[in-house]
């Protein structure tokens, strides 16, 4: 995948912080559960 925000920096970003924020395949695993917890909490405020 083409990084979209890679032509403003100077530099390329250490390794181990493009690690950190390149964490697509975890978001896609815990999206359904992020979204039930966002939904409970949601409810709970309209209590």
């Amino acid at each position: 995948m083409e990084k979209l925000w890679g032509g403003r920096f100077k530099k390329n970003i250490n390794k181990e912080m493009e690690e950190f924020v390149s964490s697509l395949s975890f978001d896609k695993k815990l999206v359904k559960y992020d979204l039930l917890g966002s939904i409970a909490h949601a409810q709970m405020l309209g209590k």
